[in-house]
């Protein structure tokens, strides 16, 4: 069975709306034409943020979207998280997502990568199991009302002497330093050269911004926020946090829970539907936290390391 994948176009929207109009039960609320082209041009503003259509014997059977993510931690290597699955009820899933999955993977190497994100257990399939687990993802489900009401506890106001800003590029160094941590980059860090490049490259992003997190002038955290728009769940945007890290002389102090607090409360301020993250499977610490704030273990990470006898065409993908 063959399946070509390929970037979708304006004119591909009305039959990507029809997929997923199939899986939508709340009818009232499905984007119009007109919505979904201002979002799909809001996708492609991104530097490497993509929608791509699944075609069986020249018609479309499916679709996804993949973001590349740069980053400022792992030394500036990218990853990729897939979202926006759609695909017709009409026809066997399971080949089309294994092509999904192996086009993906393939798009991911060719931009040197380090993980793959797959924010949802239906991405995981039996051909994973040839790659390397890197971590673990959790989801906030905002869409899901009473989790909501009952798990997203403000922290905002309890911790009074601590500030939340945008980070600038003289922030640089003392969250280089943040980054060289056992755990996470272990010392492997980008020069603060190297970082200013990256710095520059990200905030050329529409809504990607990096905090700092200050307590008595000084840096104590950080993390990413991306914030994605996207096609499916009435098209309210996908939240990713990334790189959440915390001083050593200052964990276990609330500083964790403040800033993801703060990330929860602007992300559910953007409409986001959900908001998702990839955590190394050597943090165990940390996943017990992201679960004691309401996120569930859902999906998983993966290290882009193909294996030799995987091949893949640039817009084929073979079952």
């Amino acid at each position: 069975m063959l399946f070509i994948i390929k970037e979708a176009t304006l004119e591909d929207l009305a039959t990507v709306l029809t997929f997923n109009s199939q899986a939508n039960i709340n009818k009232e609320t499905e984007l119009s034409i007109d919505t979904a082209v201002q979002l799909f041009k809001q996708m492609k503003s991104y530097p490497d943020y993509t929608l791509f259509i699944i075609m069986e014997e020249n018609r479309i059977v499916g679709s996804f979207s993949l973001l590349i993510m740069d980053n400022l931690a792992h030394q500036g290597t990218p990853s990729g998280i897939i979202d926006n699955l759609a695909i017709d009820v009409n026809v066997k899933q399971l080949g089309i997502r294994q092509a999904m999955l192996d086009f993906s993977i393939k798009y991911c190497h060719d931009r040197q990568c380090y993980k793959l994100t797959l924010p949802s257990n239906e991405f995981i399939t039996d051909e994973l199991s040839d790659f390397e687990h890197h971590g673990k993802c959790f989801v906030m489900d905002f869409e899901n009302k009473t989790k909501k009401e009952k798990k997203n506890i403000s922290f905002l106001s309890i911790i009074t002497s601590l500030k939340i800003r945008e980070a600038t590029r003289e922030d640089l160094p003392e969250i280089l330093d943040l980054y060289a941590q056992p755990g996470m980059d272990d010392g492997s860090i980008l020069s603060t050269l190297q970082a200013t490049i990256m710095y520059k490259k990200m905030r050329s992003y529409p809504n990607y911004k990096i905090f700092a997190c200050l307590s008595e002038g000084s840096i104590v955290g950080t993390f990413a926020l991306l914030i994605a728009p996207n096609l499916i769940h009435n098209g309210n945007a996908l939240a990713i946090i990334e790189d959440v890290m915390v001083s050593p002389k200052t964990q276990g102090k609330g500083i964790g829970k403040f800033m993801m607090s703060f990330a929860i409360h602007a992300s559910e301020e953007l409409n986001c539907y959900k908001m998702a993250l990839s955590s190394n499977l050597k943090r165990e610490m940390a996943h017990n936290f992201y679960k004691s704030l309401g996120f569930e273990e859902i999906g998983a990470s993966f290290l882009i390391k193909p294996p030799h006898e995987l091949t893949i065409e640039s817009i084929a993908a073979k079952i």
